[in-house]
């Protein structure tokens, strides 16, 4: 028997869209919580409407805690972008976003084990070492295409305005 929905279209020959939420998640939290509540329905109500399947992919609840400490994150990040292709949203404002400092005193041996993982399945990672998972989201979703891709035309960008950020990285990429 065939599922329907109300709009009368059969779920299993449903055209299906998966959006990728990228961004800091601690400067973020409103912004997140917003597009939750509010334009996440009114797009899942709009592509219903419309026979297409709208689904957000937002992974503050998509990493479990032995996901994170297997060292998966990365991984799992990657995976979901490339899932979500062409379609990627990035949220960017006052943090970098997790990372490691190159010649930093103190290494964060999480974060050296997931981009261990990750290497595996995405070996451009290598080169970004010193770089932040949500860099790493927006150079595989978008940077790391070609020129003409359609990936490069669907990415969003909304930038966060403020005067004060709170990371060091972004006070001194703003000083170069």
């Amino acid at each position: 028997s065939k599922q329907q929905s109300r709009a009368g279209f059969s779920w299993r020959k449903s055209p299906n869209v998966r959006v990728f939420i990228s961004s800091t998640f601690v400067d973020m939290k409103l912004e997140r919580h917003s597009i939750t509540k509010r334009a996440i329905p009114e797009l899942t109500r709009f592509c219903l409407d419309r026979g297409v399947i709208f689904t957000a992919v937002d992974l503050r609840w998509g990493i479990t805690r032995d996901d994170s400490s297997a060292g998966n994150t990365i991984s799992i990040c990657l995976n979901e972008v490339e899932r979500c292709r062409p379609y990627f949203i990035s949220i960017l404002g006052n943090r970098y976003g997790w990372s490691q400092l190159v010649g930093s005193e103190k290494e964060d041996k999480l974060l050296k084990k997931t981009f261990s993982q990750a290497k595996v399945h995405y070996p451009w990672i290598q080169n970004f070492k010193d770089r932040s998972i949500t860099e790493l989201e927006i150079r595989h979703a978008v940077l790391n295409t070609s020129l003409d891709s359609i990936s490069r035309k669907r990415g969003l960008f909304f930038m966060k305005e403020s005067d004060q950020p709170d990371d060091n990285i972004l006070l001194t990429l703003s000083l170069i």
